[in-house]
């Protein structure tokens, strides 16, 4: 409708004052008149809309109302109201649109679900990075599954509700998923990325990102992904990590460590006995050394945002330099398992064996603050 409906509104009116509506109904139908005349214009189901903002009321009043609880909004891939609430994580809604008898299982045209759509929560709809991790509450996940959603449903990729939550970040809906028996082993086959691939892209994120990567990837092992698996990179990827693809055809989740800088799980993977390939490796490295940075720079983005670019491309440039120095020692060492050898004794010798290798190794004492150096050396966070 294009004008309020004053009829209506005096209806809901002469209801109240006779005592038939309270007062919380009252207004949650005024609002049902006054908001599905805003929202006319522009096509938008006030369900959906209700769901996304979080509106419990307004959903309560609408579904009482006659309100289908599935209904699809027009011209999306198929989304209803249980979509975007999951989405948003919208708790509340989630569990009154369950009880209402929304479907948990409902597909979208790409075979996406809202259990999906709840794992994607760290991906903001706007197109940017990432949401912070404190907005997201487990509550809604847990609604999910407690009614009935198809833990391990393929989406039109071959994606998954595991493969959304390890790029989210979020530990402990990665080993819920685990233990329900999700596919550790799935492959995105847009992206050619396996399960423990996408794990590793998100330890390269920032700390506030990845502080549950190592949790992640743990898990993922234990749980039987191949750490081996060869991944590739198609052309026509749509993933939001694309340009965390790009040059990875053959690539194992080890390679990927050392290509993202991924420094914090590449110990765990190689406990989980990865394979070194250490020819192709420095060949991957120096073929990056080559390529030029063009990621980073546009003549025609504000100061500020080039700033931030700069200061990204200096973190990616650091963390692949640690990792590169990480997997080195491997090498020189002959392997994992030796490091650790040679790591173990490093710490547990008295610092005076130490300062007196030092000082035969380069022919003079070695001051206090080196020693101490020398021991942060061998002991990065994230293991040896």
């Amino acid at each position: 409708m294009s004008l309020i409906d004053v009829q209506a509104l005096r209806d809901l009116k002469l209801l109240y004052d006779e005592g038939v509506l309270t007062a919380a109904e009252f207004a949650a139908q005024k609002a049902v008149v006054l908001q599905t005349t805003a929202f006319a214009a522009s096509g938008e189901l006030l369900l959906l809309k209700a769901a996304s903002e979080g509106n419990c009321e307004l959903v309560q009043a609408l579904l009482a109302a006659g309100e289908a609880v599935d209904q699809e909004q027009p011209g999306s891939d198929g989304w209803t109201a249980l979509f975007t609430a999951a989405y948003q994580g919208r708790g509340e809604v989630v569990r009154v649109l369950l009880a209402a008898g929304a479907n948990p299982n409902h597909v979208d045209r790409n075979g996406t679900t809202a259990l999906q759509l709840n794992m994607r929560h760290g991906f903001p709809p706007d197109g940017g990075r990432f949401r912070d991790r404190s907005e997201f509450s487990t509550s809604t996940f847990y609604q999910l599954l407690q009614a009935g959603a198809e833990i391990d449903r393929p989406d039109r990729c071959n994606g998954s509700a595991l493969i959304e939550a390890v790029e989210s970040g979020l530990a402990e809906c990665v080993e819920c998923l685990v233990a329900r028996g999700a596919d550790v082993n799935r492959v995105n086959r847009d992206t050619s990325s396996s399960v423990l691939g996408y794990a590793v892209i998100t330890a390269s994120y920032p700390e506030w990102i990845s502080s549950g990567s190592e949790r992640i990837v743990r898990c993922l092992i234990n749980a039987g992904a191949n750490v081996n698996h060869e991944m590739g990179a198609d052309e026509g990827a749509m993933d939001i990590a694309q340009w965390e693809m790009d040059d990875a055809m053959g690539e194992t989740a080890f390679e990927r460590t050392v290509r993202l800088g991924a420094r914090r799980v590449m110990w765990i993977l190689l406990k989980g006995r990865a394979m070194v390939r250490w020819k192709l490796i420095y060949e991957q490295v120096m073929q990056r050394q080559l390529e030029p940075d063009s990621d980073y720079y546009d003549s025609d983005c504000p100061e500020e945002r080039q700033l931030e670019l700069d200061q990204r491309r200096q973190r990616e440039l650091d963390q692949r330099a640690s990792a590169f120095r990480y997997f080195e020692r491997v090498v020189l060492a002959k392997g994992f398992r030796s490091l650790v050898a040679i790591y173990r004794r490093v710490l547990t010798a008295p610092k005076s064996a130490l300062a007196k290798f030092v000082e035969i190794r380069f022919g003079r004492a070695a001051p206090p603050e080196i020693l101490a150096l020398i021991l942060e050396f061998w002991k990065p966070p994230g293991g040896p």
